[in-house]
């Protein structure tokens, strides 16, 4: 699929070893503040942050239009509340874990 020029879906964004998610909750809030188009942020770290990555999150239901949290095998969704949705695309945040090291691609 070819875009038309000036065409503009929002830009996809995932930041690698989170810790707490604040970063992700900052460029969130950046998008609502300026022309940035933020379509989708993945935020990840390895599982045993992953409560505290939510929490942040959800704490800050405001810069965020949807939210899938998975984490054992299974996923949650929650809804944000943005003041200015109607002014700004949709943002969707996954909240996942990413294992270091691993590579997905060769194992059986």
């Amino acid at each position: 699929m070819k875009r038309k020029r000036g065409e503009n879906d929002g830009i996809s964004a995932i930041e690698l070893g989170s810790g707490n998610g604040f970063l992700s909750v900052c460029l969130l809030a950046l998008a609502q503040t300026t022309s940035l188009s933020l379509k989708n942020v993945v935020v990840t770290d390895m599982e045993d942050h992953l409560n505290l990555m939510e929490k942040t999150i959800r704490t800050n239901p405001h810069v965020w239009d949807e939210l899938i949290v998975t984490k054992e095998g299974s996923s949650s969704t929650y809804h944000g509340s943005p003041s200015n949705r109607k002014e700004r695309p949709a943002s969707s945040v996954t909240v996942a874990e990413y294992k270091w090291g691993v590579d997905d691609f060769n194992q059986k």
